[in-house]
């Protein structure tokens, strides 16, 4: 496995946060116009189009764009919905917990290192991600960063470290660019961002 534990996903995977169609270069007043000449679009599947639709169910319990729905959580881990100072995000889809800080600047290794240590919002069981599980959290209706500020107000638009190598080759692991979301190769050695995660209840 490497020098990270890998991590099973058994939880649901958010959607995309993508609402919108699109009909050649413009953007379309509904999904419905747009998908006779263009079908098959994003917008028109799964929780996003069901919120947009007043159709998502269990209705969300948080907040967040689209289907999104996270809860920002306290230094102590209690519930706020006073947003820009809280310290953790609660995603009820997943039912990960995920610190609101960004770790700047560790290479692959040095972000291990920094987990066995990593206390927050009132938990210590904190790791790197999958490469799934952050792109769980990816908001691909917005860009620099592709993410919803409003929960993670410290995210970088720029690469993020997860706990999995590259084709079991150590000298390259996975990585999301919080740029535009996507996700590829990385050399180790170079540094990047972390955002840490836990498994919730």
């Amino acid at each position: 496995m490497g020098l990270h534990a890998a991590h099973a996903q058994t939880a649901p995977l958010n959607d995309t946060g993508q609402t919108k169609c699109y009909a050649r270069s413009t953007d379309a007043t509904d999904c419905a116009s747009a998908n006779a000449a263009f079908p098959g679009q994003d917008a028109r599947f799964g929780r996003d189009a069901a919120q947009v639709n007043g159709q998502l169910k269990p209705a969300k319990s948080g907040g967040g764009n689209a289907g999104f729905d996270f809860t920002a959580l306290e230094a102590n881990g209690t519930v706020t919905t006073t947003l820009g100072g809280h310290e953790c995000v609660r995603d009820n889809v997943t039912r990960l917990i995920w610190s609101t800080e960004s770790i700047l600047a560790v290479n692959w290794e040095q972000a291990g290192a920094r987990v066995a240590t990593y206390k927050r919002c009132g938990h210590g069981d904190w790791r790197l991600p999958t490469r799934r599980e952050l792109l769980s959290i990816v908001d691909y209706a917005r860009s620099m960063p592709a993410i919803d500020s409003n929960y993670f107000p410290n995210t970088r638009s720029g690469p993020y470290w997860t706990s999995e190598m590259y084709a079991n080759f150590q000298i390259y692991a996975w990585m999301v660019d919080f740029t535009s979301g996507e996700s590829s190769s990385y050399y180790t050695p170079a540094t990047n961002q972390v955002r840490l995660v836990r498994s919730g209840q």
